[in-house]
C-alpha cells in the first residue's frame, strides 16, 4: 500500500503524477484552485479533504475530517462513504 504520511498539498504547476498509485493519506489533503488530482486507487484521507478545484478520486472510501468543496470545484467519489 502506498502511503502518503503526513499532509499534501497540490498546486498548480506540480506533478502529480508521483501520486497516481497512492492509496492513503495519513493527513490531510488540499487541492488548490487551477490545480487537478487524479488518483484512482486513493481511498483514505486521514484528515480534512479540501477541493478548490477538480480531482478524480474514484476509489476514496472515507475523510477523516470534514470535506470543503470551493467555487465551481468537482469532485469526482463514486465510492464515498464517510466524512
Amino acid at each position: 500500500m502506498k502511503i502518503y504520511k503526513g499532509n499534501l498539498i497540490i498546486k498548480k504547476g506540480d506533478d502529480t503524477s508521483k501520486y497516481k498509485d497512492l492509496e492513503k493519506i495519513t493527513g490531510d489533503l488540499s487541492i488548490y484552485s487551477n490545480a487537478e488530482l487524479k488518483a484512482d486507487k486513493l481511498e483514505s484521507v486521514g484528515g480534512c479533504l479540501s477541493i478548490n478545484s477538480n480531482a478524480e478520486l474514484k476509489a476514496l472510501k472515507s475523510v477523516g475530517g470534514y470535506l470543503s468543496i470551493y467555487s465551481n470545484a468537482e469532485l469526482k467519489a463514486d465510492k464515498l462513504e464517510s466524512v
